[in-house]
């Protein structure tokens, strides 16, 4: 009888040792992919916790996240325009280049369709190129008339309006000299496709003079930002069904088989300027030649 409790008290200790001594294991075994705690191993999958998880995909400060307003390679430029800063200044969740706001690389002003450089924004009835940084007319061979562009003709303009001027009045020149410094979504003399979102409005800003209210927030009101035809001959056209951004969209507004946004004419896909080359700035989403550069 003695020996048979003798027996099962050496039996109960032998169990609960090794149970101890597989718990103890347990512990340490840095490879199991359940430990929410463990902050060193690089392969699990599953770690809320992993602060050195090198392939975590939704590392907010990943510097490969396109959609990451804080993105390292931001470097502000020196000249402090806001279209160039780095930062939000209109508060509108775009920077830059990827504001409809800013059309050019030397646009001081993000929030407004005005750009401020000096000899800028002086159109008004016959239209040069809008996105060389110098929209008033004589140097780069555009002379259409603003009622060619719009879809109802101020008053004030109708005395020197010719209808049919309209079809001959774009030159190769004008293409040639003009259209590699177009931003997508909009033709050569500033009518655009800018967007809330899916909601996409094609405005007239190629000429602040006559619409100084038209801005981003205005862009559904025809009596603020006029109503215009985009020109076909002269201009990049931004395609959401084709995954090309139009001004005020970003991926996440276009259509779900879009896994990535494009560019027109074979253009670099960026999200600041300084993933383009030195002679180009981004400008929605695309690597943008700079006027005027030898």
């Amino acid at each position: 009888m003695y020996k048979n409790k003798f027996f099962h008290f050496i039996m109960a200790f032998f169990i609960s040792s090794v149970v101890w001594s597989c718990s103890d294991d347990n512990d340490d075994n840095s490879n199991n992919v359940n430990n929410v705690n463990n902050i060193n191993n690089l392969n699990n999958t599953n770690n809320t916790n992993n602060t050195n998880n090198l392939n975590n995909t939704n590392n907010t400060n990943n510097l490969n996240n396109t959609n990451n307003t804080n993105d390292a390679t931001c470097i502000p430029n020196p000249n402090g325009y806001e279209c160039t800063n780095c930062i939000d200044d209109d508060g509108d969740g775009m920077i830059d280049g990827m504001d409809p706001g800013c059309i050019s690389s030397e646009d001081r002003l993000e929030g407004s369709f005005e750009t401020d450089i000096p000899g800028d924004d002086t159109n008004t009835d016959i239209q040069d190129c809008w996105f060389d940084g110098n929209s008033g007319t004589g140097d780069d061979g555009c002379a259409v008339h603003i009622c060619c562009i719009l879809d109802e003709c101020p008053e004030e303009f109708t005395n020197d309006y010719v209808p049919s001027e309209c079809e001959t009045a774009i030159t190769q020149d004008c293409v040639d000299n003009c259209e590699p410094y177009v931003v997508p979504g909009c033709d050569c003399f500033g009518c655009c496709t800018i967007c809330e979102g899916t909601d996409c409005y094609d405005v007239f800003i190629g000429s602040p003079r006559i619409s100084p209210d038209c801005d981003q927030d205005s862009i559904s009101d025809p009596e603020l930002c006029p109503s215009c035809t985009p020109v076909t001959d002269c201009g990049a056209p931004c395609d959401p069904d084709n995954c090309i951004l139009c001004p005020g969209q970003t991926i996440d507004d276009l259509p779900e088989h879009c896994t990535d946004s494009n560019c027109p004419d074979n253009q670099t896909t960026c999200t600041v300027t300084d993933e383009c080359p030195d002679t180009e700035y981004c400008a929605t989403g695309c690597c943008i030649p700079i006027p005027n550069v030898e």
